[in-house]
């Protein structure tokens, strides 16, 4: 599984997020987004690639979601592929800031995400400039 993007990561632009998941069609998921990878998160259903920071905090609560993300949850296409859009905030402080994130997600047969089949590897370095 993975997370791919295109765009400019510019303060007040957006990000597309090309959430692949082979073998995952109709399944729910949950895209997050992080400062870090590594560590990364264990959990009892398993291990996700990104950091338990504030910015992973936020992608996982849904009073964050309208000011994060375009369509981070929902049901994998039949060709188990979705597209989240992640909305960079146009806050003066990231102009040049050169701050890197990084998206993965998880797939459920459920809707609540809980216990999630498998996490994507993470994306590349969306770096904010």
């Amino acid at each position: 599984m993975s997370v791919s993007w295109t765009g400019n990561p510019t303060p007040g632009g957006a990000v597309l997020l090309n959430l692949q998941a082979p073998g995952h069609a109709g399944e729910y998921y949950l895209t997050m987004l992080s400062l870090g990878t590594s560590p990364g998160l264990n959990t009892p259903w398993g291990f996700v690639p990104l950091n338990n920071d504030f910015v992973l905090q936020c992608a996982i609560d849904p009073g964050c979601w309208p000011t994060m993300f375009v369509n981070n949850t929902g049901t994998l296409n039949g060709n188990a592929q979705a597209t989240t859009v992640l909305l960079i905030p146009n806050l003066p402080f990231l102009i040049g800031s050169n701050l890197p994130v990084y998206s993965a997600f998880i797939t459920s047969q459920f809707p609540g995400w809980i216990p999630f089949n498998a996490a994507s590897a993470p994306s590349s370095p969306i770096v904010i400039n």
